[in-house]
């Protein structure tokens, strides 16, 4: 799974990498930081496809309001869940809106996956309790100033 979860993160850094990002003096990589979280989102969908595929945009702002308060240290972001009400695959990305904010949106992205992990850890195992290993894996990865989260299982990248 961690090489699966790795393929992911890699492709998202590609898209998110700019072509000058290394310099000679051995600097860390710098991101771009103009990537729309939508683009980036269908980057990740299209690395971790569902059979019944992902709902996109649809919700995002309503979603984004209640969960994350309209915070003012997020200036973009996007969400995807999957269509089938089986399964809980969940795809975020945050662009937080300075290098100063990141530490705050990873915090508040960490706060969502604790709060969806109790939520879902009692429903979900009221009618498939395999999707519990989702709950078990959530993931956050930082990207410069993009922080994504993921609500997925081995199989699902």
């Amino acid at each position: 799974m961690f090489k699966k979860i790795l393929s992911l993160s890699l492709a998202l850094l590609l898209a998110l990498a700019s072509l000058t990002a290394l310099s000679a003096c051995g600097k860390d990589a710098a991101y771009k930081d103009d990537v729309p979280a939508a683009t980036l989102l269908a980057a990740a969908v299209a690395a971790a496809p569902t059979d019944s595929g992902y709902d996109t945009g649809s919700s995002d702002a309503a979603y984004y309001q209640f969960y994350f308060n309209s915070d003012p240290a997020i200036d973009g972001y996007a969400f995807a869940f999957s269509t089938a009400s089986s399964d809980i695959n969940e795809i975020g990305v945050l662009h937080a809106r300075s290098e100063a904010d990141v530490a705050a949106v990873k915090a508040l992205a960490e706060a969502y996956l604790t709060t969806q992990k109790a939520f879902y850890a009692s429903f979900v195992n009221t009618y498939n309790a395999s999707e519990t290993e989702k709950l078990d894996a959530a993931t956050i990865r930082v990207f410069g100033n993009y922080v994504l989260f993921f609500i997925l299982s081995g199989n699902d990248l």
